[in-house]
């Protein structure tokens, strides 16, 4: 095993580097090299789009609301994922200018980046969700404290589906969290809203 694949597994479980992950996958083309010095620990392409797998941890000194980005800085997170599948590279840093005290607005910081979305979506999650990845477009979804996800609210950047419809690639912007593929049913546990992206 290569440092690589042991790096990757023990920040998130056991991956394969380079090949089409678990099953028989939507879009997904693979997981491939990052740059922590940049943010990210990694890159996935699905669907043609090449996302920067940013992590929150890896910014422990830019304030963001009461606390850092490592410590509150989901959402800036998620989206900074999803911006950079559609080849604006933003680090969550730059997101927020360098910091900022009050929270984002998901929506308003992908449309202010030219990517357009749904506003909060609360019902029919699931099967919005599910269209929206089947026609090849991520979501962000927001989880509260009956996710196995977090223990108290976080965002999650959802990236594609299995061609089975039944498990979803989840990009986890917590670097201690769990990033990979999941069971649908697992992680809407405890999503109260998502944002469907629609360009």
């Amino acid at each position: 095993t290569n440092k690589r694949v042991q790096i990757a597994n023990s920040i998130f479980g056991s991956v394969n580097l380079g090949t089409t992950g678990k099953g028989d996958a939507g879009g997904f083309e693979g997981i491939f090299g990052g740059d922590t010095t940049q943010g990210y620990t990694d890159t996935v392409r699905i669907n043609g789009k090449e996302y920067k797998l940013y992590k929150q941890d890896l910014y422990p000194n830019v304030k963001y609301c009461s606390g850092t980005i490592s410590s509150k800085g989901c959402s800036v997170t998620a989206v900074s994922i999803i911006l950079s599948g559609y080849g604006i590279d933003i680090n969550p840093s730059k997101l927020i200018n360098g910091g900022q005290s009050s929270a984002i607005s998901v929506a308003g910081k992908l449309r202010e980046n030219g990517v357009s979305c749904s506003d909060k979506i609360y019902q029919d999650k699931e099967s919005k969700m599910v269209n929206n990845l089947k026609n090849g477009k991520p979501v962000i979804i927001h989880v509260t404290s009956e996710s196995s996800y977090t223990s108290n609210e976080h965002y999650l950047a959802i990236l594609d589906i299995s061609s089975d419809g039944k498990s979803v690639y989840v990009a986890n912007p917590n670097g201690k969290g769990y990033t990979g593929w999941d069971k649908i049913s697992n992680v809407l546990k405890g999503c109260d809203f998502i944002y469907t992206i629609t360009n």
